[in-house]
């Protein structure tokens, strides 16, 4: 499984009275390894077993702190707030999800919080994968300051924010940027300048049968020739070695308790394609979703899929595709 750890950071451990009494029998006498086994699966799956069992002993505290604080996210306020402050398990933090706050007033507009990534720095120094969505893509080129940042996801109908993308600063340390709902519009000529270091682009061809999913108005047509157009901007990237294509078709059904065959998958994805001329380049890899698999990943809630560490995510399917290409 891969080391993708989605979890809030958990409220201030300190000052409580009692522990599992159990959890402390069980560590206590179990092997060193052992105990370290099952220390680390409850950080990845059980958060409040986890924060209960880091105050056992300043050793247990030791190893399990690094792996509950690896992934962060912010979905409050006072989240961002307590962050910009800093807190010391923060320097643990290697990947940051900004989910979408409650929204406040500014200047007369309503609208989500995002870190000030100066103040973030500070507590956040070795931050090397960032989540963000159309409500807090707001930020973009100040997160040029994590000099250790490798990989940028943006999640959310970047449509919305067609000027987000066309003048990106330079990112000398970003390998691997998607785009996972849908196809970034206006997205900037100069991503060869932008992006001297990225290897690794995706993005997802969302349609609904013969018209687009997002948005609704464009036909799959016309939402191919943009993804074309943007594959023309990518394609300038100099160090770039592999492209992901998710294509998603909402409409397509399968037999109940079947699944569909590789060559099926191969079918619908050259039937939508089709007016993609780079489809067929060596450094593309397509992956296909029927309705059914995009009812259980309707907006990719499974963070294995883009984790780099794990055999399962696109990233890592789609580096064999193009191996397999090239020989």
């Amino acid at each position: 499984m891969g080391s993708y750890l989605s979890y809030t950071y958990p409220e201030s451990i300190e000052g409580r009275d009692s522990t599992d009494s159990t959890w402390s029998q069980i560590l206590a006498n179990a092997p060193t390894d052992i105990a370290r086994i099952i220390l680390e699966f409850a950080a990845q799956n059980d958060r409040a077993t986890a924060a209960s069992i880091s105050l056992v002993s300043r050793e247990v505290n030791a190893w399990i702190t690094p792996i509950l604080y690896r992934t962060v996210e912010f979905r409050k306020c006072a989240e961002i707030d307590r962050a910009e402050q800093g807190y010391p398990s923060l320097r643990y933090t290697r990947t940051l999800i900004l989910l979408d706050t409650e929204q406040y007033l500014e200047n007369g507009l309503y609208t989500f919080r995002v870190p000030d990534p100066e103040l973030l720095l500070n507590h956040c120094p070795d931050l090397s994968e960032l989540h963000i969505s159309e409500n807090t893509v707001r930020g973009t080129h100040d997160y040029t300051l994590f000099k250790q940042l490798r990989r940028l996801i943006v999640h959310g109908r970047t449509f919305l924010r067609p000027g987000e993308f066309v003048f990106l600063p330079l990112y000398p340390s970003l390998t691997h940027l998607a785009f996972i709902h849908d196809i970034p519009r206006n997205f900037t000529k100069d991503a060869g300048k932008a992006f001297p270091n990225l290897t690794h682009f995706a993005c997802s061809y969302r349609v609904h049968g013969a018209n687009s999913e997002t948005p609704t108005l464009e036909t799959s047509d016309m939402l191919a020739h943009q993804l074309g157009l943007l594959l023309d901007n990518v394609f300038r990237i100099p160090s770039l070695r592999v492209v992901i294509i998710v294509v998603q078709d909402f409409a397509q059904k399968q037999p109940a308790g079947s699944s569909i065959s590789d060559e099926m998958r191969e079918v619908h994805i050259r039937r939508l394609l089709r007016r993609v001329p780079q489809r067929n380049d060596g450094k593309v890899a397509s992956f296909y979703l029927t309705s059914e698999e995009n009812k259980q990943h309707h907006d990719m809630p499974d963070p294995e899929l883009w984790d780099v560490s794990s055999k399962r995510s696109f990233w890592r399917r789609a580096e064999e595709i193009v191996r397999l290409n090239s020989i």
